[in-house]
């Protein structure tokens, strides 16, 4: 009994000294430190061509499971969400590219950092990325083979649009009592300009001869520090304020290498005039141009006879420029010469249809009835790729009359045999240019017309080459802007590649009567049409007419200048 009465005191010793296990305290929530950050964009708005470079620092405490970065790009121009971009960042820094900023215009950037852990701590910034079209420019640059190139480089591919850089650069005459200036009527002084490299910088600029008492010459020269073209004379005699004292236009100006000083020359054509139709403007070699004449005498049996445009190339395979020149019922040939003035007067070669009214051509006159008759221009290009230049002749076509083809043999010599005619287009035009295609060697045309009024509109069509044999091809060319309707005067083809996917579009020079007021009326013709130009892409089989200016944002930011300007 004793010994159970003890057992029992031990266990009730043991229940009585027994501690209760301790209870977990809470744990101590420890506050997260406000997120702040700072990005490269802070001090002001950056200017962007397609990607932003977003670098992001965070200056605080980073939360353990890091944070959130929330990036959304909206196009102010439309309020248009351009992308979202949703990353997580453990680390203090980070660097971020921000695609697709093409579009010229302004951008908000909204940043937001919201931690991983606690969703309220979370903070935003507002940056601005601009896209400015005159501050990305970097200047239209000169193609690094563009002496081997030659005059059609210059003339219709190096893409730049010589009558809108003159419309917003050039600066009025001072007798013209403003009169080109406030309504726009450049004319010609579009349509016989080029671009050129002229002060040998390594950028393209654009010369005008003018004409009349109205339209005034000009070297625009291109200044990378301004991204502006300014107007300016590089004549030796300041003196000089316009080429010719007629009412007459020049039809052409032609950038050639006349001579080995790497300067372009040029060789001016004025058309519609019996006096002598031919100027040279003669690099000096350092910066500085002569103008000087070609003495061309055009005379068929002691009669002047009046010519309107031609061309410059070498005909005969001789190394040497020669310069054909258009008068309707002949065609004149001066062959070249190594020394000024680069063409000779002494032995040229006319080619005559009219054997009635002028039986006895001299000067190696050739009979060629189909190598003249209503020819009043010509562009020489090497149509069968046997590197010899043939000659497109411009004429004015009728149901009796074809646009034709003198392919060349290399010999200077021609006749009726070597000449292609080329299908009847079936109503009265006026060829204005050509250009060729340069995959299949298709003859485009662009032309002037109507039934009652040669230039009431105009087109661009196809020659399609079958070996050859050319066939009129009327499909390949889709106006979207009837354009075609907008005034039958254009001056000359582009050939460039406009939208940059390696094939090469089709553009053009405008020669438009104009009005002052910045708008364009497309019933009368009248008022400033720039802002309407337009290019044709190649897709496909065909050219399909597209806005010109969203391929070319510099151009499209002259629009401004251009309508401040005519206001």
């Amino acid at each position: 009994m004793k010994k159970i009465i003890v057992i029992l005191g031990v266990l009730f010793t043991y229940g009585c000294t027994k501690t209760e296990a301790p209870t977990t305290p809470p744990s101590t929530v420890v506050q997260e430190e406000s997120i702040k950050f700072t990005t490269n964009l802070d001090t002001g708005a950056y200017y962007v061509i397609d990607t932003l470079p977003l670098i992001i620092t965070v200056s605080s405490k980073l939360p353990a499971s890091g944070v959130v970065v929330s990036v959304i790009s909206t196009w102010t121009d439309s309020s248009k969400q351009i992308n979202k971009i949703d990353t997580t960042i453990t680390q203090s820094s980070a660097s971020i590219n921000i695609p697709g900023l093409k579009k010229e215009g302004n951008y908000f950037i909204d940043v937001t950092l919201t931690s991983k852990n606690t969703l309220s701590n979370t903070v935003s910034k507002n940056l601005t990325a601009i896209n400015s079209a005159i501050r990305n420019f970097t200047g239209y640059k000169v193609a690094s083979n563009a002496r081997q190139l030659g005059s059609d480089y210059w003339l219709r591919g190096t893409g730049v649009m010589a009558d809108l850089i003159i419309q917003t650069f050039q600066n009025p005459l001072p007798n013209s009592n403003s009169y080109a200036y406030q309504h726009n009527f450049i004319n010609t002084g579009w349509t016989s300009s080029t671009c050129g490299d002229f002060n040998n910088d390594g950028y393209i600029d654009v010369f005008t001869p003018g004409g009349g008492q109205y339209i005034g010459f000009s070297f625009l020269l291109y200044n990378p520090i301004t991204k502006t073209f300014k107007d300016t004379s590089l004549l030796k005699d300041k003196t000089i304020k316009l080429l010719t004292n007629s009412n007459n236009s020049f039809k052409r100006s032609i950038p050639v290498y006349l001579n080995s000083d790497n300067y372009l020359d040029l060789v001016i054509i004025e058309g519609d005039n019996f006096s002598n139709p031919t100027q040279i403007l003669y690099s000096d070699g350092i910066g500085g141009y002569e103008l000087t004449s070609f003495d061309a005498l055009h005379f068929v049996n002691s009669a002047k006879v009046m010519t309107d445009g031609g061309d410059v190339g070498d005909l005969n395979g001789d190394g040497l420029h020669d310069l054909v020149l258009a008068a309707n019922n002949f065609t004149f040939i001066y062959w070249g010469k190594s020394t000024y003035p680069f063409f000779r007067n002494d032995n040229y070669t006319v080619l005559a249809s009219d054997l009635t009214n002028f039986p006895n051509v001299v000067n190696n006159g050739t009979v060629c009835s189909s190598c003249s008759n209503g020819v009043f221009d010509f562009v020489l290009k090497d149509l069968n790729k046997d590197n010899k230049l043939d000659i497109l002749l411009c004429v004015v076509e009728n149901n009796n009359i074809n646009q034709r083809v003198i392919l060349n043999k290399g010999t200077g010599l021609f006749s009726n045999s070597d000449v292609l005619n080329l299908p009847n287009y079936g109503r009265n035009i006026q060829v204005h240019d050509y250009t060729q295609d340069e995959v299949n060697g298709d003859i485009i045309a662009q032309n002037g017309g109507g039934m009652n009024n040669i230039f009431s509109y105009w087109n661009i069509y196809k020659y399609k080459n079958n070996n050859g044999s050319y066939s009129l091809d009327t499909t390949s060319i889709k106006f979207n802007y009837n354009t075609k309707q907008y005034d039958g005067n254009k001056g000359r083809l582009l050939y460039y590649d406009f939208n940059r996917d390696g094939i090469k579009d089709i553009g053009y020079i405008d020669a438009s009567w104009g009005g002052n007021n910045g708008t364009f009326n497309p019933v009368t013709r009248q008022g400033n049409i720039m802002p309407f130009k337009t290019v044709f892409i190649k897709r496909g089989d065909q050219y399909i007419e597209e806005d010109y200016y969203q391929y070319d944002p510099y151009a499209k930011s002259l629009l401004t200048i251009l309508k401040n300007r005519f206001k």
